[in-house]
Formats: structure tokens, sequence, C-alpha cells
């Protein structure tokens, strides 16, 4: 609502694609934006669509991202490092650690 001139677009990797039929409100979310997917390691996106009909009934509302990057780093990583009090000062910009450090988020 906030940004009515503009497209939306929710950015996972392969990892959370295989988990997303748990999310709350999942099929409301599919309904109206985009996700861009990340393959992570050896994943491949269109074999995990196709390995749930849950993800087939949404596939258009996932993009690849096609650019050569595969990476291993994931959200998940990056919260149970700040749960144990860890620094993520090389994984992510300075801006968003700042953030999460002034609004006390992710702590265990």
């Amino acid at each position: 609502k906030e940004y009515p001139d503009n497209d939306l677009y929710f950015v996972i990797g392969t990892d959370n694609l295989k988990e997303l039929y748990w999310w709350g409100y999942i099929d409301q979310f599919l309904t109206e934006y985009k996700i861009i997917v990340i393959e992570r390691g050896s994943d491949n996106m269109d074999e995990i669509i196709e390995s749930q009909e849950f993800l087939q009934k949404y596939r258009n509302s996932f993009i690849r991202y096609n650019q050569l990057i595969r990476t291993n780093l994931s959200s998940t990583y990056v919260r149970k490092k700040l749960k144990e009090g860890k620094s993520v000062k090389y994984l992510m910009p300075e801006e968003v650690a700042n953030y999460i450090k002034e609004n006390n988020l992710y702590r265990g």
C-alpha cells in the first residue's frame, strides 16, 4: 500500500523455497507478490518446484536469479550468529548491521 506504483519482490534461497508451504498466509502472499529465488549449493529451483504440488500451483510467482551466483550463506545462519552474540560484520552492509543492533533484533 505504501508503494502502489512499484513492483515489490521478496528474495529467498532454495533452502526456504523447499519449506515455503509452512509459511503463514503464503497462498495470499504468492498471489500478490513475486519471489526471486537464489539457488544454493547444487539446488535447482525448477526441480524443487516440480517436487511439490503446492509450488507447482504458484510456479509463475517464482523468478530465478539469473546471475552466476551460488551461495550457502543464509538468513538462518546470520540470525544464529546474532543469537550467539557473534559478529556478522562481513555478512551484510554496515547500515543493516547497525539497524539490527539499534533495534535489538535477533537476540537470543
